[in-house]
């Protein structure tokens, strides 16, 4: 007779090499059968992206061009999330640059969104959804202008 644990928790907590889930209980080895959480995907993209345009033109003159030049891709959750990366479906962003790693402007980098994480994250700290696709979006913008994370966080981003 196997033996079923289960716990509440308030943040992603490792135990046992699985990490539970924010806010909800589960039990062991919930991952291989977690499901994300489902939400009006086509009215949070219709959001995100009124969000973006909006940001882009209240950039400074100097850099707003070439703000507009990177794509922009809303998605669910990042695409490792939860099976092959729990941590993944905690990701409310990403910079993904295929240039040669020289921290000057990389022109073959995307900025993904990942809109789940992000209305997840909203609903259980209370946040507004559109603050952070704002917040969220220019962080990954300045990671196209060679920012590190140190770099970033200084810029208040």
């Amino acid at each position: 007779m196997g033996v079923r644990l289960e716990v509440a928790v308030q943040r992603p907590v490792p135990i046992g090499g699985l990490f539970f889930i924010v806010g909800r209980r589960v039990e062991l080895p919930c991952l291989l059968r977690m499901k994300l959480p489902q939400y009006d995907w086509p009215e949070l993209e219709r959001v995100a992206n009124d969000v973006i345009e909006a940001c882009l033109k209240d950039l400074p003159e100097e850099i707003r061009g070439e703000a507009e030049k990177v794509p922009c891709l809303c998605r669910r959750y990042h695409p490792n999330a939860p099976h092959i990366d729990p941590e993944a479906m905690y990701m409310l962003g990403e910079y993904v640059a295929y240039g040669d790693g020289t921290g000057g402007v990389d022109e073959s980098g995307t900025i993904a969104i990942y809109l789940g994480a992000i209305a997840w994250y909203c609903e259980d700290e209370g946040l507004d959804f559109e603050d952070e696709i704002h917040k969220t979006f220019l962080h990954e913008l300045g990671h196209h202008f060679g920012w590190d994370e140190e770099e970033v966080e200084k810029r208040g981003l």
